[in-house]
């Protein structure tokens, strides 16, 4: 500038970027806003489908079986509930070494000549077993088959109105995991508890 003149200290670079990242953070918002009240009503929708379905499967399924109790293959041989745990327990005490390292693989049914391919099926097929009834995979499937159409909706939607990345994540996080959330800590246990008081007033009559 000119001789005499007062120059500010401060780089016009920064006094303009505090500006900038507020200005970013209030478009992300607003982004956001927009696009949760555009898509209200699928969302509304959603969350109380899931909701339903949480009820309807937790008064289908009943209560959680208690530990201990014998599985169907258990029923089937005729041993009792109570038994079921000590046998177990007293056949893996009074076998042998050598009869206790081979009993994984010849619980899981592996063969020392299986294929790699048929292990990983074994495997996957195990864990799918093994998951909790409310969460099978039939279940996540109907349950987050929404939500994929809704994220391929939202980010269409996002880019059409010029709205960040920032707005599409702050958007699409609860509008995807409310649903779920709904139905494992709500809906279920609500339904479950329906099922008990049923069952108690049937037993009661």
């Amino acid at each position: 500038g000119p001789p005499g003149a007062i120059t500010d200290p401060m780089p016009v670079r920064a006094r303009v970027a505090p500006r900038v990242m507020v200005s970013s953070r209030l478009g992300a918002l607003a982004g956001a806003k927009q696009l949760l009240e555009e898509f209200r009503p699928f969302v509304r929708g959603y969350n109380l489908s899931a909701m339903a379905l949480g009820v309807v499967l937790g008064a289908y399924d009943g209560p959680p079986p208690p530990l201990g109790t014998a599985g169907p293959r258990a029923v089937a041989l005729g041993v009792e509930p109570g038994e079921q745990v000590g046998a177990v327990a007293s056949s893996a005490s009074s076998a042998p070494p050598s009869a206790v390292d081979a009993a994984p693989s010849a619980v899981a049914g592996a063969s020392p000549h299986e294929s790699a391919w048929d292990r990983a099926r074994r495997s996957a097929a195990a864990t799918v077993d093994s998951q909790p009834r409310e969460l099978g995979f039939v279940r996540q499937f109907v349950l987050t088959l929404p939500g994929v159409v809704l994220a391929l909706r939202l980010g269409p939607r996002a880019r059409a109105i010029g709205a960040p990345p920032a707005a599409l994540v702050l958007a699409a996080a609860p509008a995807l995991s409310c649903p779920l959330a709904l139905y494992l800590l709500g809906g279920y246990p609500t339904g479950a508890a329906i099922r008990i008081w049923v069952d108690g007033r049937r037993a009661a009559s």
